[in-house]
This record gives C-alpha cells, sequence and structure tokens, in this order.
C-alpha cells in the first residue's frame, strides 16, 4: 500500500510508549504501517520498514538519530528521483515535529569504480548542497547527516 505524508498530525509527538519509536508513531499516526525489517533471511532485527509512495524505506532510531539503512525506489531505477524527493518530504515533515530526533543519518556504501561510483559521487555532492554534512570513514563508506530542528534541513526543500 503506499501512502503520502499530509501535514494533519500535531504539532509534536512525544515517545510514550517505550515499544515503539517516535518515528514509528509518527508514521503509523498518518496510517502508514510499519513492521519489522530483518537483515536478510536472518532473525535479526534491522529496524522498521515503511512505503512512502514510491519509496521503501528501512529505518531504526538510535540515541535520538534517525537512522536510515535502506531506500530503494519501488518502481523502475529511472524512478529513483521520485523516490529520493519522498525521502526529502519525509525528513522536512520531521523538522520540528518529533521531539527526541536531533539528526538523520545514513550511509552511502563505497563502489570502487564504473557508473556506480559515479552515481554515489554525484549523490553525495547533491546531498552536500543541501546541507548535508559528510564523514569518510576508514572503509571507504560516506555518512551522511542532516541535523533537524535547523536550517540544514530547509535546505533540502529544492530537491
Amino acid at each position: 500500500m503506499h501512502h503520502d505524508l499530509s501535514p494533519h498530525a500535531p504539532a509534536s509527538v512525544a515517545i510514550t510508549d517505550a515499544n515503539t519509536d517516535t518515528v514509528t508513531r509518527y508514521l503509523e499516526h498518518r496510517g502508514i504501517a510499519t513492521e519489522i525489517a530483518y537483515l536478510g533471511e536472518t532473525e535479526f532485527e534491522l529496524g522498521r520498514s515503511a512505503t512512502l509512495g514510491d519509496l521503501a524505506l528501512i529505518y531504526r532510531v538510535e540515541d535520538h538519530a534517525l537512522l536510515i539503512c535502506e531506500i530503494r525506489s519501488l518502481q523502475t531505477p529511472e524512478s529513483l528521483g521520485s523516490a529520493l524527493r519522498q525521502f526529502v518530504r519525509f525528513v522536512l515533515q520531521l523538522n520540528g515535529t518529533l521531539t527526541g530526533i536531533d539528526v538523520v543519518r545514513g550511509i552511502l556504501p563505497f563502489i570502487a569504480q564504473g557508473a556506480g561510483r559515479q552515481l554515489q559521487e554525484r549523490l553525495c555532492r547533491v546531498y552536500l548542497r543541501r546541507g548535508a554534512r559528510a564523514i569518510h570513514r576508514s572503509d571507504g563508506d560516506v555518512e551522511i547527516e542532516f541535523a533537524i530542528h535547523s536550517s540544514h534541513c530547509t535546505a533540502l526543500e529544492s530537491v
């Protein structure tokens, strides 16, 4: 089932159920179902999954951070732009709405060469232009971090 996020929510959502994180409660309040996401075919819980328009999202919340584990287009590879725009709308809606979330983080995995490497570099440049901070890790991956509740988040609007 595909859902669009709409601005029909209370101004602030606080964690009241110790078993449910604030992002999951935010999504479910909007009628967007979430479920446990597992690492591959294992029983290891990676986080929660949700579908937002063309976007399949796996996330978890740790230490006041929304960690993006996976973003995937549900359509053709060409629709990745639409899925990323949906993700940006999601991050923008979190700004000033949730309590307990200060930052959104994700990893761009290292790709050695070819078209995948060019796409990774392009995506990293787009994130940086939108106010993200890039942290280059020793394994070659790049951690992207967007602060929310700040002017950095509003810089994402033009994606």
